[in-house]
């Protein structure tokens, strides 16, 4: 594992953390006080197949729950598919997320990689193509037509698309793909309700390939409070998505005041999280300045593939604490 996710800013002295592109809402605090439970429920084995939350998150996506593995954060689901697909040609789309690269070479995959834009020109082959849905760092959203080209054009291939970040996007850019027998979606609990030290996400994908799947998982890979919280937010998951639209657009707020900065340029994002390029020295002398002489952080996204060292990535934060990215990032020369 890649060690520079964000959210590396542990100093108590940091006054604001947009390295992150967590959801940093109330609800996760909020749910440890509405949660009911009990200790003795944490003194017995957990469901070994995650049945009941497997029932909630079938019933959320319209599916059985033979289509659906829940797995110990996106990540293990992420690492489970490259052991599934062990050795075949995995073609990355580019700037991306370090795990699936990570994974593919820990599995001796042959890696191809390409940009955003070259997508459509993917060989027709029985590999995998791996993406995201928005992309991460950049928040651009994957197109229903490109998913139905790269479908067509490769009747034999795999695509694994990444979904932790879909509930950020507005519906009129969700392009979430319904089950396909060669679609593997990964979703993740972390970013929308706030809880990354839970590790909990999961797969949707046919029976036959779930079915593969949980043969090459060790067994409870998800503990017995994991399985709890992650009931309680699909169950309550409609307190956190009124919260979306105003975060949203504080977003929308925040790409074109940092656009107006003359040393800036925003590669605008519908989303909450954003690339914005340093038009002077390296976002990692940025960050520096930032990090030490106003206490806040940035994701220097130098690290990754397909990237130079201009690029860095904000996530929004509130209206407090974007004026103070904003007056900070004036003071840039």
């Amino acid at each position: 594992m890649f060690i520079g996710h964000g959210d590396e800013c542990k100093d108590d002295s940091i006054i604001a953390d947009f390295s992150s592109n967590v959801f940093n809402s109330t609800f996760a605090q909020n749910m440890w006080k509405e949660m009911n439970v009990t200790h003795s429920s944490l003194l017995r084995y957990p469901q070994s197949d995650s049945a009941t939350l497997t029932k909630l998150i079938a019933e959320e996506h319209s599916v059985l729950p033979k289509n659906v593995m829940v797995t110990n954060g996106a990540v293990e689901a992420i690492y489970l598919i490259a052991r599934l697909f062990q050795g075949k040609n995995s073609f990355i789309a580019i700037p991306s997320f370090s795990e699936y690269e990570d994974a593919c070479k820990q599995n001796k995959h042959i890696i191809s990689y390409l940009y955003q834009e070259q997508l459509k020109g993917v060989p027709n082959n029985n590999g995998i193509t791996w993406l995201a849905n928005p992309n991460n760092p950049d928040g651009k959203p994957l197109t229903a037509e490109t998913i139905n080209i790269l479908l067509t054009l490769n009747a034999n291939a795999h695509l694994v698309i990444d979904e932790s970040f879909i509930d950020f996007l507005p519906h009129s850019t969700n392009s979430s793909i319904t089950l396909h027998p060669r679609v593997l979606r990964i979703r993740s609990f972390t970013k929308l309700y706030g809880i990354p030290g839970i590790r909990l996400g999961y797969i949707i994908a046919s029976e036959e390939i779930i079915k593969a799947l949980k043969n090459l998982c060790f067994p409870w890979n998800v503990n017995a409070l994991a399985q709890h919280i992650g009931e309680f937010c699909i169950q309550n998951s409609s307190q956190i998505k009124t919260l979306l639209p105003k975060l949203l657009s504080e977003s929308i707020w925040l790409q074109e005041q940092i656009h107006n900065l003359p040393l800036f340029e925003v590669l605008y994002s519908p989303t909450h999280f954003f690339l914005v390029k340093t038009k002077t020295k390296t976002a990692r002398e940025l960050s520096n300045f930032l990090y030490k002489q106003k206490n806040i952080c940035v994701r220097n996204a130098e690290n990754f593939r397909g990237l130079d060292g201009s690029y860095f990535r904000i996530c929004t934060q509130n209206r407090e604490k974007n004026n103070l990215l904003i007056e900070a990032l004036s003071c840039w020369k």
